[in-house]
């Protein structure tokens, strides 16, 4: 996943529902644009965004028009079909609907052309991996966490009795296979950091995993993640350091020692495409880039010299693609109010233009400005993320002298050199979904009281469009989903599967 708000970092802590999505792959992430003077920020800088958050929702089908959707009517309320299995609000605190029987369903490549629909399956009973059992589960984690990619799809179950990480793979998300267990030392002072803390209470059971970044490059799987504990009636928490492995197929995954790759400047969120990884971090003070083409070797490549501030960049099939924020025009500071502070100082506000730019770049060495039509503003922030390996979408916010804002934009790309204004795409920007040649946009409908809606960008790349769902929707009120050659895999705990096959036409 690419992209979204943030409630943790990555984690799946977040709620889920299933009623609809947008094609958009990102990343992640997932980001928040680092702005010029920004109406809550001084002009300094951020080195990375914040990632993405985890979409939520419940099952339902086809809805009229997205107009419709977005626009509140309470007086016409668009009823949501009941889901083929029991619906559950609590799946641990209720009795789990039957798993269905028979044989294995057929399925190929999806579509190429633009989604119209999804048709979801239940997968028939004894072809999961087996999920360790979960302790301590009152956040609402799973020790399963499901990502998808363009060969197939990983589960990575967290035992955290004997902790360890198993990666277990699928072509078609209905068979699998187990691959070769993490390599963990990256986090061995961490485990005895947690142990010493939370020795009186002896309950080690209670941690799970947190995949904090899956990204796809050019012949490689790039993991980020971290532990995550708590004990003693969530009184004690603990948040563990973060840890790095590439794979080539995601069954044997190889440690990346983060502290000696990136130095004590560190590294902000990874973004992976065919191109290759990028990501923004720290050197000597200033803010810097970090490329590779297979995740385990880095080069330090600089950032264009009259950015005011940048934030994460983005790697897709043509390049990489960096948004940030230049100073147009000075300004005076003028008094942000008449209150004086203690000790007779008065706060000022910076009165000076910025407009956004997206900076294009074929190796992350060389940066090529594009700068966007009516993004000039007393401070602007600018982000940008993958919809998928092809296709870019950046959003840009503008703030008047008084702080309010102005104006809110979207912008998408193919080539991530020419953009165009995107209509039809609500606000604030929704998370992502994001696949190699697909994505999908998640977004909320306040007249249909569903948390998400699954829409796609069609070919005309200026309207989003509701995807129409039918079959055995997911009833978990929180699944985790993951885009792959066959389509939308759903999971809730990782002990049962659905996928959304996507119809065209």
């Amino acid at each position: 996943m690419e992209r979204g708000s943030s409630p943790s970092e990555g984690s799946r802590r977040a709620s889920f529902c299933l009623a609809a999505v947008v094609l958009i792959a990102l990343a992640a992430a997932a980001c928040t644009a680092a702005a010029s003077p920004s109406p809550s920020a001084s002009a300094s800088p951020s080195a990375w965004a914040t990632p993405s958050a985890i979409p939520s929702g419940s099952g339902a089908t086809s809805v009229p028009s997205l107009a419709a959707l977005l626009t509140p009517d309470l007086a016409t309320p668009t009823a949501t079909p009941a889901p083929t299995d029991t619906p559950e609000e609590n799946p641990t605190g209720s009795p789990t609907p039957p798993l269905p029987k028979g044989p294995l369903p057929s399925l190929g490549p999806v579509p190429t052309s633009t989604w119209t629909g999804l048709n979801w399956i239940a997968i028939p009973a004894g072809h999961y991996p087996a999920v360790p059992a979960m302790r301590n589960d009152e956040a609402g984690n799973a020790n399963a966490t499901l990502e998808g990619w363009s060969k197939g799809y990983v589960e990575f179950l967290w035992d955290p009795h004997l902790r360890n990480v198993t990666p277990w793979l699928s072509a078609n998300g209905l068979t699998w296979q187990s691959g070769t267990n993490l390599d963990l030392s990256a986090w061995t002072a961490d485990f005895k950091a947690f142990d010493a803390e939370d020795s009186d209470s002896g309950d080690h059971d209670s941690c799970w995993l947190e995949v904090r970044r899956f990204q796809e490059g050019p012949a490689t799987l790039l993991l980020r993640a971290r532990f995550d504990c708590v004990s003693g009636c969530l009184a004690f928490q603990y948040v563990s350091s973060d840890a790095m492995w590439v794979s080539p197929d995601g069954a044997s995954w190889t440690p990346v020692d983060m502290t000696k790759t990136f130095g004590s400047g560190g590294v902000g969120w990874i973004s992976g495409g065919s191109s290759g990884y990028i990501a923004l971090g720290s050197a000597a003070g200033k803010t810097i880039a970090w490329v590779s083409s297979d995740g385990q070797t880095w080069t330090q490549d600089a950032l264009p010299t009259n950015a005011v501030s940048v934030s994460d960049p983005v790697a897709y099939a043509g390049g990489f693609v960096l948004p940030g924020i230049v100073h147009v025009q000075n300004g005076h500071k003028s008094p942000e109010s008449d209150d004086v502070c203690g000790g007779g100082s008065i706060a000022y506000y910076d009165q000076s233009k910025y407009e956004g730019v997206l900076w294009w770049s074929p190796d992350g060495t060389t940066w090529t400005p594009d700068t966007l039509s009516g993004t000039v503003g007393y401070s602007v922030e600018m982000t940008v993320n993958r919809i998928d390996d092809h296709t870019l979408v950046a959003d840009e916010y503008t703030y008047g002298s008084d702080r309010s804002l102005t104006s809110e934009k979207a912008w998408l790309s193919k080539d991530g050199k020419t953009w165009t204004r995107l209509r039809g795409y609500p606000e604030p920007q929704p998370p992502i979904i994001s696949g190699r040649d697909h994505g999908l946009l998640d977004m909320w409908s306040p007249t249909t009281a569903q948390d998400s809606l699954l829409c796609v960008i069609n070919d005309k790349l200026d309207l989003v469009v509701v995807l129409k769902q039918t079959g055995d929707l997911p009833w978990w009120d929180r699944p985790q989903l993951a885009l792959g050659p066959t389509g939308l895999l759903a999971t809730g705990d990782g002990s049962r599967f659905w996928i959304g096959v996507p119809t065209a036409g």
